[in-house]
């Protein structure tokens, strides 16, 4: 997917530098092993579902996206890390939660490959995602735990346990399906639809959901696109009418500070590792 320059500053304020990647020694996996493997494969498990495993085959990138909680496009480094295979086995005590989950990970990448970072805050421009005049037009799911999957399980920020979600072209418009779907996955959805339909490389505009609607919503969204182009054919007029219109949700302009992350040093993992 092509990511796009948004930005209305170009001051960056360094946040940190030359910081390992983890922060609380105390947080560590019972068990793990990251090692080199041949391709994808189904993540399995995670907090917060009753399992006290995780495992399955990712690249780098993912997971130090997951160990950090970033977005689209604020990760920077080699280019291997988004290439090549890791096969990743954890253990941990049951009832850990996402934050230590993300802890855990980031002790693991900083020990074994010697991962160390840096983050850079930069003020951008963006859009926040807010509950138009008239209410949501939103249908309640029914109700259901919310546990916590790790990102790289689904692939999409703000993913649930039994959310569905799908997306077809037909002709010149986009039908998305929404099923028991939080606002944060909607919230990564338009991020992802206004990033590939604008018209600069790297980084991702960012949406900040401000709605204050919790739980999980059923609804539908159509969206016009020019010819084949999919999400590149997606104006910002098309899709911040198309959720007023169906949802009842506005898009609106804001500035805001985000986090990025630099890579500045990792080895790749060996066998046995």
């Amino acid at each position: 997917m092509r990511h796009c320059v948004f930005c209305a500053c170009l001051v960056l304020i360094l946040a940190c530098t030359d910081c390992p990647a983890q922060s609380d020694q105390s947080s560590h996996f019972e068990a793990a092993s990251i090692e080199p493997a041949a391709g994808p494969e189904m993540f399995s498990g995670g907090p917060g579902i009753g399992r006290a495993t995780f495992e399955g085959t990712t690249t780098l990138a993912t997971l130090i996206n997951m160990a950090y909680d970033l977005g689209l496009g604020k990760l920077a480094g080699p280019s291997w890390i988004g290439t090549e295979w890791y096969a990743v086995s954890t253990k941990y005590p049951p009832g850990t939660t996402e934050e230590q989950f993300r802890q855990m990970l980031a002790n693991l990448l900083a020990e074994r490959l010697g991962l160390v970072v840096h983050r850079v805050t930069k003020e951008v421009s963006g859009y926040e995602l807010s509950v138009a005049p008239g209410g949501p037009k939103l249908t309640l799911a029914d109700s259901g735990a919310a546990a916590f999957t790790p990102p790289a399980a689904s692939g999409r920020r703000g993913a649930q346990p039994g959310m569905s979600w799908d997306s077809r072209k037909v002709g010149n418009m986009t039908h998305m399906t929404f099923g028991r779907t939080t606002m944060a996955f909607l919230e990564y959805q338009v991020m992802s639809i206004l990033s590939e339909s604008s018209s600069g490389p790297d980084e991702t505009i960012p949406v900040i959901d401000r709605t204050g609607l919790t739980g999980r919503f059923d609804f539908d969204l159509e969206i016009p696109t020019n010819g084949d182009a999919g999400h590149a054919g997606v104006d910002l007029s098309s899709i911040s009418d198309a959720l007023e219109k169906q949802l009842g949700l506005t898009l609106n302009p804001v500035k805001t500070r985000i986090s990025y992350i630099f890579v500045d040093h990792v080895k790749k993992a060996q066998t046995g590792n």
